[in-house]
Parts: C-alpha cells; structure tokens; sequence
C-alpha cells in the first residue's frame, strides 16, 4: 500500500499556521509601529501562503483588520469609509466562499484556477491600501505630521479616491470571478450530463438496479459496523467512508449490506452504485469502470473525468468503489488526486480497500472507522451453521485454524456441505502439513491460502476439471468473464473449454466465484491466489490471445459502434491479456499490430493508454520486431495529446529514425507530420514546415494522395498561422480537395479563420457554420467547440455582440466538457475581446486572467506572454499603468523561458514605450538596449529601428547612450 503522502496545504509555513499572522499583527502593535510596518508583516506572511482554502480565513481575518485600522485614521476619515464599507463586503464575499467549501468537505483544496487572480489583485490592492493608511493614521507621527497632512489635503484627497477606485475594481472583479466560475460549473455539469438526462431522470426509481449486486446472503457479526456506517450516512451528507482490513476479512460483504439497508435505500432509492475496482490498474481504467457502472458511454467525445464528476455532483448518489486498493497501489498520486475530486462532489462515497491507511486528500467522515477485525468465535459458528446447519467441535477446531476469517471460514463450511466437519478437519490436517513442506519458506502457505487450495480439491471440482482451467482463465481477467461472450470464447478454445457455463456452477457452488454486471468474477484473494499458484497452461494463454486480439482489431471499428461499445466493455481485459501476451507471445508481430488497432481505438475513446505502447515498443526491440517504429510513433502522438511535449519530440525523432532506415516512407510521413505538430505547439515554425513538406512529399512518391491531404491540412494551418495568405489558400484548398468527406470539417474551421484574417467575415461565418453542422453530425464535440469559438470572434469583429457572446459561452461549454484547457483558454480570451470592444474592461480583465491561469497549467507559456500582452493593453486603457508593467514583465520572463527570442525583443520594446508614457525615460532606453541585443542576432531590420529609436531618446536623457 502507497504511503500516505503529506499534504501540501500543510508542507510550507504558510497560512496552515494560523497563529503567524495574528501573533505578527500583535508584535507590531505592541511595538508602536507604523500602519506601513504592519501591512510589511501583513504581506511577507502573504507572500507564503498556499492559494488554498485554509488561506481565505486569514485573508478574511486581514480585511477585517484593514476596517478596524479606520478607527485610528485622524483626518479624511469620512473620505475613508466609503473605502471601507467596499472592503467590508469583500470579506463576507470571501467568508461565505470559505464556509461554502467547508461544508462541501473541500477544507483544504486549492482554490479554483478561476479565482486565483482574484486574490492577487486582493492581495496588492491591501499592500496599496495599508500603505495609504500610513498617512492617514498621524497618531503615531506627531504633531508636525497632522498639521502637514491638513496643507496637503487635496492631494490625501487624490489618494482616498484612487483607493477607493482600487478597492471598488476588485469588488467587481471578485463579483465577476465568482460568475464565471460558477458559469464554467454550470457548463461542465450540463455538458456532461445532458447526454444521460434519461438515465438520471430514472435514478429516482424504486426499484433496484440490476448492476447492483445482491447483500450477502450470509453476514455474522458485523452489526456494529454496519450499524456505525449507515448512521454516518445518514446523518454525515455526503459521508466519505474507508472499509479497511485486510484480505477475505468481509469488506465488500460489509459495504453490500450497507448499500442494501432500508435506511440507506429510503435515502437513495436507485442512485446506489458498487464499482468492482479489480480491473482498473490505473485512473484511466478506473474512470472507465465507473462510466461504466453509470450507463455512460464515451461516444460523445466529453473527457471521462467530466463526465463522472458532473454526474455525480448531479445525481447525489451513494457509490461504492471496491477493492480500491488495486489503482491506488498502480497509480498512487493520480489516484489519490481523482478520489479527492470524486468527494468533492454532492455524492455520498464508501471506498473498500486491503490494509489499514486510508488515501490522502480525501476529508473522511469522523469518528474514523478501524480496520475490520476477524469474527468473534461465535460469528464464526453462526457463519458455518447457516451454510452447514449444524456445527460441531470440528467445525469450531476449522473455525479456530483460519482464525475466523469470514472467507476462510465460508470456503471451508461449503467443504463440510457435501461430507462433514470431521472429514474436512482431517483432510486439513494431512494435506496442510504436506503443502507447508511442499513450498520453500519464502512461499509458505497460510490458512487463507490453503482453504482456498482446499476447496479446489472437493468433489465438485474433482467431477468437473474444466471448471479448474475455467477459473486460471478467469483470474487473468481483470473484469472476469463476460456471460454474452461465453460462445464465442467456447469457439475460440476449440474444446480447451468446452463447457464454461457448467464450470461456472460448479465454481459458485464451491463459493470460488460469483456473478454481478453480467459478468463472473472472483473475489480478490481468490484471483491472487490463483494468478500465483495455478496459471494456466501455454496453450489456454495462445487461445486467450488470440480471442482478444479478434475483438480489439476488427477493421469496421471505425464505423461500428456496436463494436466499439464492445471493446469499450472489455478495455480492462484486453489491455490485461495484450500486457501479459507481450512478455510471451510467439506471434509478436500479429499481436503489436492487434495493439496498435486497439490504442487507436483507446485515442477515439479519449483514452490515452501510454504503458502498453511502453511495453509494446520494448518487446518489439528485444526481439527485433520491424513493428518498434510504429510502436515509438504512436506513442509519440499519445504524448503530444497529453502535452507531453518534450516525450513527443523525443520518442517521434526515434520513430522517423527507424522508419527512415527502413525505407518505409508512408510510416515516416506520418511521423513527420506528428513531428511537425509538436513543433507547431512549440512555437519552432521553420521546423514544423520542414518537416511537412518532407511528409509531402513522402506521400507523393507512394502516391498517397489521402496521406498527403492530411499534411497539407496541417501545413495550410501553418501558414495561415504565419500570415502566410496566399500559401494557406492554396493548400488548405487542395487538402480539400484531396481528402474528401473525412477532413472537410476541419479544413473548412482553417477556411473560417483565413477568411477573418482578410476581413472576408461573411464567407467566414458560412464556412464555419458548415463546419459546425459537419462536427455535429460527425458528434465530435471538440471540433464543433472550435468553430463555434471562431464563430464568437467573427461575430465580434462584425459586432454583432450578443451573438458573439452567446457563441463563445458555447464554446466554452463545449472545451469544459471535452476537458481542454487551452480551448477554454481561447474562449476565455475571445470573451475579453469582446468585452473590449463593449469597453467593458472590467470584465476583460478578468477574462484575461482566467485564460492566462488556464494556459498556465496547460504549461503553454508562449500562448500565456500572448495572452499577458494583450492584458497589458486593458490596464493601459484603465489607467493602471504599473499593472501594465508588471503583466509585461511577466511576458518577457514567459518568453525567456520558452526560449522565444523574438516575441522577447517585442516584449521589451513594448515596455520601453510603456516607460515613455510614465516618464521613465531611463527605464525606456534600458529596455530598449535589451531588445537591441536581442534583434542584433535575430532581426537586423528591426535592430536598425531600434537603435534610431534610441537615438531619439538622447536629447531627453542627461547622460549620453552608451
């Protein structure tokens, strides 16, 4: 079990200190210090803090400090209050935010991307008003600073009112902010769900879901933790519950009763859910196995994590995520982040899981619940007689030797069904002993282990020896065994298993299995136990093989969706049986392209499986398989739609490689073509256009004319990117032609942006419209929240505001739901250029912000100096000049850190103009020097009119240039 890691709310000494800012508030009064002395302390402890919800306290308790400095100021203090009243509602605005995540379970979350902008113009608008107060508050200054304040009045006048206008910016901002996180909520939850409104609208039913499985039909001893469970659902809303202990001690067992009791079922009716989590070996596949549960597919294109979020906020359900321990073991952070998103929500969670820690991140329901402990002697009993009916002093001498494990104990008692305890005791104490010396002391049997190895030798099994080949087949299957394809499996063993179905009975008889969802399963201990002790023979596995690889490379995949909803069912099992296949297949070849297929499928579900391409291309080396380079290039492109970019280039650069060696062109244009996007999203556009004019022409000695399409696609976009008009007309109109009906959308989005770029913003509505409808039939999601975005910018620069506003609200309904954050981004920054052009600037800046923090975390630093320049510009309408400044810095470190020369140049010529505009006529030849030196090695042109600039600015300078 991964160890708890430590939180990073707690990890700094920030504000998760609560004392540091009161005790520092005291020292300075103590001291007599100045307001400015104070508002030092104030914000060097600010300037620590971890933006999360454990900071709005302090904030708050910060604010509420400014208002109660008002009773010290001694001259404008009528001026002041207006002041103050502002400041006062922006406290209660953050303490019902606060309070609104406490009892939401989110005490100790960061705050959302959307707000923290918010909160550093709070912060700097508290340094600018502290300072402020400085001058106000004379007390402590003596007389002669009370009579200079009165012959300076009109100019403290000035400064009342310009922090007022400060304060009163940031109360709308927060106002603002607030709406649009709200917005992007409410957009997320509609998207995500609108497709399953039938399905939610049922959940209300009385009636149970047949996914749910039955309660136990045995359950001894477990009163009282059922009995505490149920009272913190009840009564806990939404209650977060770990069911810990450790293997076949009853934990799911526990949980189905729990879901099951009438409590619990008057609460929520049908909107009760159990996630059998064996299958997922990771947060992808665990998403997947809930989606599933939920009825939910991935056809729409909207991200998994969306959509499972937004149900359950939607649904207020009750979901059970059983055996938890296998993704939190495979995959411990991410995990641990999807969990703590997971109880965010409305819904209620119980989480079952082998060991005794709980997963960090999550705010437990209190009291905390122990690790389940053996049964009592007497449970035990009880457990054996209601299979048994009767017990006897063997049946306590077997109870007493498993240590009343319930599993053990249940194994052992259907044993004693067919002969008597007496005979199963002696069996035990002959076969046990025989099996203890049969393996080493680092293998060694305990009594969980040989009563399942026990129950594989009754009678039953004896009479039926498919059912013990049925249940090695079994246990390597993550999600078991699907009852609809039981045919079709028979068929492919040819005879290796000839009866499933009657080994099934067998194996539920004996307790060794069970059936839930449509499929039949084991119980955890059972499937590792077998995995380890009994695999199965190497001619089951070239049969299990080869069944899966017929189900995930069917060629009409594309087009059938009946065929996608079946490898979407069985993802679990395939990626298990292709992971295991790859370390011994004897046709590796047949089975890497099996792969291929199924991670193109995987890309189409939104699901981006990295590993077994990992593994794929490692085995492909080993055994000098020509299929690496395909293998590298896929990889290559999963990286690029994880924004793993450096992974991309590197892993696409070993690809075309080997593709080039080889001589296979077709795989080395694609390659290329990969290659040349990652360049694009890079900003390194000579590369990117090298490298699709190779692709090109690759494709044309093939005579690949659809393969060369897709490049001139891509290469068209280059170019109309690069102002490159007449280039990007003519290519992106034989891409058009060349590619027919599959690319049209597309390449017609590309038309609609060319079109805007040459004012021609009538053709650019037609063909976006037409490339919206094509997207919309095609239920691409994200390729119809692209052109509805450009549709919002075309309205705009036609004014047609509210169109254009309604289209890019749209588009960013769209983008949230499909998870991407850089079309969200450009919502976001499309949303501020109409805001702009309303001269609403207010809530241009506050759309800016939100962009910028979106391209932050997408890592696009080049995408956010855009988006900071084009902020700069606002602040210079607003009059906020050192706002300007700072956003423009942090565009020129952006871009040094991009290693974008000359986006750093202009970047710095723009802020030489803005020094002029202040008078900051030495701080303009410095920048103006820096850009110099970066012009000289990259632009000569632009370094000639830098330098005449310069010399412009000697006769304003007391010192000649240097």
């Amino acid at each position: 079990m991964p160890p708890p890691s430590a939180d990073p709310t707690k990890s700094k000494t920030s504000f998760a200190s609560s004392t540091s800012l009161p005790q520092r508030l005291a020292r300075s009064e103590s001291r007599a210090a100045s307001v400015s002395q104070t508002a030092i302390d104030v914000l060097s402890t600010l300037s620590q803090v971890t933006q999360a919800v454990p900071y709005l306290s302090i904030i708050s308790g910060v604010l509420a400090q400014v208002v109660q400095i008002k009773k010290d100021i001694d001259f404008c203090r009528q001026e002041w209050e207006g002041v103050m009243e502002d400041i006062e509602k922006i406290r209660e605005m953050v303490e019902r935010f606060r309070e609104h995540c406490e009892k939401a379970g989110r005490a100790e979350d960061a705050l959302p991307d959307e707000l923290k902008s918010a909160f550093k113009c709070l912060e700097s608008c508290i340094e600018r008003v502290f300072k402020a107060l400085d001058i106000f508050c004379s007390r402590s200054k003596g007389i002669a600073s009370r009579v200079t304040a009165v012959l300076k009045r009109d100019k403290h006048l000035r400064i009342v009112q310009q922090c007022r206008s400060d304060v009163a910016r940031v109360l709308n901002m927060f106002n603002t902010e607030l709406q649009i996180h709200q917005l992007v909520k409410i957009h997320e939850l509609w998207a995500a769900v609108r497709p399953h409104a039938s399905l939610i609208s049922k959940l209300n039913s009385p009636y149970p879901d047949e996914k749910l499985p039955a309660p136990p039909a045995i359950l001894c001893g477990r009163d009282d933790e059922v009995r505490a469970i149920i009272n913190m659902i009840l009564h806990q809303v939404p209650a977060h519950i770990a069911i810990m202990g450790s293997g076949g001690i009853g934990k799911t067992s526990v949980a189905l009763a729990v879901l099951h009791s009438p409590g619990v079922i008057q609460r929520f009716e049908n909107r009760r859910f159990f996630v059998a989590c064996d299958a997922a070996t990771g947060v992808d596949a665990l998403i997947l196995e809930i989606l599933k549960v939920f009825g939910m597919s991935l056809e729409s294109g909207i991200a998994p994590t969306t959509k499972v979020l937004a149900f359950l906020e939607a649904s207020s359900c009750i979901v059970c995520l059983d055996n938890f321990e296998t993704p939190w073991d495979a995959d411990p952070r991410a995990v641990e982040a999807f969990l703590a998103k997971v109880t965010s929500t409305s819904s209620t969670v119980i989480v079952t899981s082998r060991g005794s820690g709980r997963p960090p991140q999550t705010n437990w329901s209190k009291p905390l619940l122990p690790p389940l402990r053996p049964l009592t002697l007497e449970a035990a009993l009880e457990t054996w007689e209601s299979i048994c009916g009767e017990q006897d002093e063997f049946a306590e001498r077997l109870v007493k030797a498993v240590d009343c494990v319930p599993l053990a104990v249940t194994l052992l008692a259907h044993l004693a069904e067919s002969d008597c305890a007496e005979v199963v005791w002696m069996l035990w104490n002959k076969k046990f002993t025989a099996m203890v010396r049969t393996y080493d002391s680092d293998h060694r049997l305990g009594s969980m282990e040989f009563s399942i190895e026990l129950s594989l030798q009754n009678p039953r099994i004896a009479a039926n020896p498919h059912a013990l080949q049925v249940l090695g087949v079994l246990c390597l299957l993550p999600l078991g065994i699907r009852l609809a394809s039981v045919d079709a499996m028979e068929d492919a063993f040819e005879g290796l298993l000839p009866d499933i179905l009657t080994a099934r009975l067998v194996l539920m008889q004996s307790s060794l299995a069970y059936s839930t969802d449509g499929f039949m399963r084991v119980l955890s201990p059972i499937r590792h136990y077998i995995q380890k002790r009994h695999r199965p023979e190497e001619p089951l596995l070239d049969r299990l093989e080869n069944y899966y690889l017929s189900v995930a490379s069917q060629v009409t995949w594309r087009t059938s969706l009946v065929i996608r909803q079946h490898i979407y069912i069985e993802l679990g099992n395939i990626a298990a049986v292709f992971e295991l296949s790859l370390e011994r297949s004897s046709a590796l070849p047949a089975l890497i392209e099996g792969v291929l297929v199924f991670s193109d499928v995987c890309t189409m579900l939104c699901v981006y499986d990295t590993k077994l391409l990992t593994l794929a291309a490692t085995m492909a080396a080993k055994r000098a398989v020509a299929l690496e380079g395909r293998c590298l290039g896929r990889l290559g492109f999963l990286f690029y739609f994880l924004d793993r970019l450096e992974d991309a280039n590197d892993t696409l650069q070993r690809s075309i490689a080997i593709h080039a060696a080889a001589g296979d062109r077709l795989a080395h244009a694609t390659d290329l073509r990969a290659l040349a996007r990652v360049h694009i999203r890079q900003k390194l556009v000579p590369e990117a256009e090298e490298a699709l004019l190779r692709s090109a022409a690759l494709h044309v000695e093939e005579d690949d004319m659809s393969g060369k399409a897709q490049t001139l696609w891509v290469l068209g976009t280059l170019y109309r990117r690069g102002n490159r008009i007449t280039e990007a007309q003519r290519t992106l109109r034989e891409a058009l032609e060349l590619g027919g009906a599959w690319c049209r959308p597309d390449v017609l989005l590309d038309f609609g942006h060319l079109n805007s770029q040459i004012g021609d913003f009538r053709e650019a509505e037609r063909v976006l419209l037409e490339a919206a409808e094509l997207h919309a039939r095609a239920e691409n999601q994200l390729g119809r929240g692209h052109d509805v975005q450009r549709l919002g910018y075309v309205y705009t620069e036609m004014g047609r505001f509210e169109e254009a506003r309604a289209r890019l609200e749209e588009a960013l309904e769209l983008h949230a739901a499909t998870g991407s954050q850089r079309g969200q981004a450009f919502d976001y920054r499309g949303l501020a250029k109409l805001y702009v052009r309303m001269d609403r600037l207010d809530d241009a800046e506050a759309a800016y912000r939100n962009a910028a923090e979106l391209q932050r975390k997408a890592g696009e630093l080049i995408a956010q100096a855009d988006t900071l320049r084009d902020l700069c510009e606002v602040y210079v309408g607003m009059g906020r000049p050192t706002n300007s400044e700072t956003v423009l810095r942090d565009a020129i470190e952006l871009r040094r850190s991009a290693g974008h020369a000359a986006g750093q140049a202009e970047e710095l010529k723009r802020l030489g103009d803005l020094y002029l505009t202040m008078d900051r006529v030495v701080d303009a030849r410095d920048a103006y020097s820096r850009a110099a030196k970066i012009y000289a090695e990259t632009d000569r042109i632009a370094y000639d009119a830098m330098l005449q600039q310069m010399q412009q600015l000697e006769g304003r300078l007391d010192q000649p240039l240097v």
